[in-house]
């Protein structure tokens, strides 16, 4: 089992993440908001955990399903050559009281 990202895969991964938070920014400034200069960095941030879990022993795809939700899971989980997100994947139920 794989303790850390691969290097091809997690510069494909940040590839993904980067282009992402480009198509953002060009709907905020076409709708006449302003984009979020953090955007990019939260995402890398969220990369760094999915690596981290990996390290306790979490696998590829239940590490960046647990740090990515919606339409940036799925690109993310393309890049990384997984197969496409399920419906509670991309939309998790989050018991925020517990």
């Amino acid at each position: 089992m794989e303790t850390t990202i691969q290097p091809l895969i997690h510069s494909r991964i940040l590839s993904a993440l980067t282009q992402y938070d480009m198509r953002e920014e060009k709907k905020a400034l076409a709708r006449g908001y302003s984009p979020n200069i953090y955007a990019l960095g939260l995402y890398c941030q969220a990369l760094q955990r999915a690596e981290d879990q990996m390290k306790s022993g979490a696998t590829l795809r239940s590490a960046l399903c647990q740090n990515f939700i919606g339409r940036l899971l799925a690109a993310v989980l393309k890049a990384a050559g997984e197969a496409k997100p399920t419906k509670e994947e991309l939309n998790p139920v989050i018991d925020w009281w517990r």
